[in-house]
């Protein structure tokens, strides 16, 4: 077995791994950006011929830990490069990575290329040579955390030039990315029973070529005519056609496949080029494509075909078009998706605000980059009746019967809840909490998406019979909301010890956005356990930004430097869009989780806060505040009951570490601020003794909201002062310099990210 690292487009790993699974490799491990395996060279061809949204695949010859650039020249002159590549074949260097030693990549690449060199030299008494613009071979470098990988890398070109495409639009999508757009559609998912695909903004026609590939399994590696590994002494050239044989096969010919695909676009030069492109690919039987405008599309003539996907990427503003210029044409496409009934359309495009203005309810998304613009996959199904026909036409027996009170509770749960919800601006929210026995649950209403959490049976249930409840609740949500049941996210909250609090259960990606009075939030249903908004902690949120306007706006604040608010264990920094909003001038948000620090940036920069001033820091709280001198007028203290993480010095146990977290975090308080401490421990109990020098007033009872009234222990929140601050003014005197620290991506909190969660 042999090492490899594939390496795909951020957001995209799963469908890299689902890729590994269908070739039988199972020894795989997943990193931002790509996925480590060992295989056989047979299933690592395999892999070269038939992936669809893999970048690279790099063959993995050393990883050791690299402290200094002499460790990194060491560690590649060890390296037997002599029997991976010969003297006449010329070589480049590719590296990434940072670490303080590193001046830049290019001094990194040196280094490495000084230790493949003398290695040579050492081993051969002669040297290859150097191409950086067309090599044969190149050698890739990556560090991460002191830890350095060396390999060659056996494509070539990337792997998304397929090779059927000589010419493309103005914005055109990479290969690999239009390939995984069609799979996140779900394309051709025999149980959609999806007869027809349309893209009525083709372009080159991209989507549609990598739809018919993936329609005809046709292997995207076999349209190449070239790969890296040619140049590579370990390439055995029997076996490589042995494989491409073995792919050929899985390929299903046109004629056995009705001509399905279609496409349209405005420009007569680009149906042109999609032509060239498509007879390149071999899919000329199988693709039509036509001139014509969205906004003279007739629906009608696909309705009567059956079932179909309409995928399109229109133009959103980041190169080409502008943006005002551009919500006609995607309020156009919006009526065409209305009037396709019984279809299901994906728009995919890097402008959130536009994507708005097609003005149909999403069904689902997921967030996707094209190059470096985040992007949003929008997904929407039009049903052959009406909303009002759906009602009319619903069928109650589809209740179950034994979920009788469970439908009754919830209709009644509804109706008690709906004024305080309309009066408030409420659009998220719980409806239901395990208030029958037998249904131990908890349903969250997410605008119009909906999650049930089942709290894990006793042992005396039989699994059996909590299925069958768990089901019959998911059946009840869908028949009284009338909305799909495929729709409805399920999970089981069960009490969460160490690494099991930060797992990730499904890795679909599939964001939306949701209100909350004036803001704006996005929540994700199925990737983890909780959501990315705590529907508890509401009242703690408006409690933030009423303290706020109070100390912004009162004549008793007689300071001239700005208002700071700390977020700690910031989780995605929720509360920190109600501190900014409400007026505070600069926060720091601080959480060790590198996924919800980039949910957290997404979070201000949707609700267009500067998050230059409005810092997100990914760091140990812990160790942050030991390190920090800085001083806040208004802390938000909120930590998990207990965690181990990998990424913590030590363990963190809420009940027995508060004190001591309490008293670093007053420390950084500013004369007089306030400190909000909470958590969600039921048995917690605060050691007001050990906090003798606080004022501590618990303000529990006073932030709980109508949906949580059922359980007012569910959220403890202590107010906590420095004795004798309560009345005290704030000094004149400018904030203390912040404390240097080790340089992190995530320290200046830009727009500009080196990951995508």
């Amino acid at each position: 077995m042999t090492d490899f690292f594939a390496s795909t487009v951020p957001g995209l790993e799963d469908l890299l791994t689902a890729e590994l699974e269908l070739l039988g490799i199972d020894e795989s491990k997943v990193t931002p950006g790509g996925v480590y395996f060992s295989s056989d060279l047979a299933q690592a061809y395999q892999f070269l011929l038939c992936s669809r949204v893999a970048n690279r695949l790099t063959l993995v010859l050393a990883q050791a830990d690299c402290l200094t650039s002499d460790d990194l020249y060491n560690i590649t002159e060890s390296v037997p490069w002599e029997q991976h590549f010969q003297i006449g074949t010329t070589f480049a260097v590719t590296f990434n990575g940072k670490a303080d030693w590193i001046r830049n990549s290019m001094f990194a690449g040196l280094r490495i290329k000084d230790g493949v060199v003398d290695r040579f030299r050492t081993q051969t008494g002669d040297r290859p040579d150097v191409d950086p613009k067309t090599p044969q071979l190149r050698v890739t470098g990556y560090l991460k955390k002191d830890r350095l990988t060396l390999g060659l890398d056996l494509t070539g070109d990337s792997l998304h030039r397929r090779g059927y495409r000589d010419q493309a639009g103005a914005a055109p999508l990479k290969e690999n990315l239009a390939a995984a757009i069609m799979l996140r559609c779900r394309w051709p998912d025999k149980q959609l029973e999806l007869e027809y695909l349309l893209d009525p903004m083709c372009g080159s026609g991209t989507l549609l070529i990598e739809a018919g590939l993936i329609l005809t399994q046709a292997p995207p590696g076999l349209l190449r005519e070239s790969f890296g590994f040619e140049n590579w002494t370990g390439h055995q050239p029997d076996l490589w056609h042995q494989q491409q044989e073995i792919a050929a096969e899985k390929q299903q010919t046109i004629e056995s496949i009705t001509p399905i695909i279609y496409g349209y676009d405005q420009d007569p030069k680009m149906i042109a080029i999609a032509k060239r492109n498509i007879k390149a690919a071999g899919l000329e039987g199988l693709i039509q494509v036509k001139q014509g405008s969205i906004e003279n599309l007739d629906p009608s003539q696909f309705q009567n075909m059956g079932q179909g996907l309409l995928v399109t990427n229109p133009p959103y503003g980041e190169r080409i078009g502008d943006q005002t210029e551009l919500v006609p044409l995607y309020r156009a496409l919006g009526q065409k998706i209305a009037d396709m009934q019984g279809w299901r359309a994906s728009v995919f495009s890097g402008n959130p605000e536009l994507v708005h203005e097609i003005r149909i309810q999403q069904q689902r998304a997921n967030k996707m980059k094209n190059g470096a613009i985040p992007c949003v996959l929008a997904h929407y199904r039009r049903s052959d009746e009406t909303t009002a026909e759906r009602l009319a036409n619903r069928d109650d027996k589809t209740i179950p019967k034994f979920c009788d009170s469970l439908a009754n509770r919830i209709k009644k749960n509804q109706r008690n809840l709906s004024k305080w919800v309309k009066n408030n601006d409420i659009h998220c929210y719980r409806i239901y909490d395990a208030d029958i026995p037998e249904f131990s649950l908890a349903i969250d209403r997410y605008e119009d998406a909906f999650c049930i959490q089942e709290y894990a049976a006793p042992k005396t249930i039989e699994p059996a019979t909590a299925q069958k409840r768990l089901m019959g609740a998911v059946k009840t949500v869908a028949a009284l909301f009338d909305i799909d049941q495929k729709e409805i996210a399920v999970k089981q909250r069960t009490k969460q010890r160490g690494d099991s609090q930060y797992q990730r259960l499904e890795q679909k990606n599939e964001f939306f956005t949701v209100r909350e009075g004036q803001h704006q939030f996005l929540v994700n249903l199925y990737d983890y356990l909780d959501t990315g908004l705590f529907l508890d902690h509401r009242p703690m949120r408006h409690e933030i930004a009423n303290r706020i306007n109070q100390a912004t706006l009162i004549s008793v604040r007689k300071t001239n430097r700005p208002y700071r608010f700390l977020n700690l264990f910031c989780y995605t920094a929720t509360a920190t869009v109600y501190a900014a909003k409400a007026g505070a001038e600069q926060s720091v948000s601080v959480d060790m989780s590198h996924s919800y620090c980039s949910w957290a940036i997404d979070n201000l920069q949707l609700n267009d806060i500067d998050t230059r001033q409005h810092q997100v820091i990914r760091a140990d709280c812990i160790v942050w505040l030991e390190q920090n001198n800085e001083q806040f007028d208004l802390i938000y203290l909120d930590p998990p009951t207990f965690s181990n993480s990998k990424k913590m010095e030590d363990t963190l146990d809420i009940q027995r570490d508060h004190v001591a977290l309490i008293k670093s975090a007053s420390a950084r308080l500013a004369p007089g601020g306030v400190l909000l401490f909470s958590n969600n421990f039921r048995r917690f109990k605060l050691d007001e003794g050990a906090l003798a020098e606080f004022e501590i007033k618990n303000i529990s009872n006073q932030l709980t909201d109508p949906d949580f009234q059922r359980n007012k222990k569910i959220h403890h929140c202590w107010e906590i002062r420095l004795s004798g601050s309560a009345d005290a003014q704030l000094e004149e005197a400018p904030a203390p310099a912040p404390a240097k620290q080790k340089p992190s991506p995530w320290d200046k909190a830009s727009s500009k990210r080196t990951d995508q969660k």
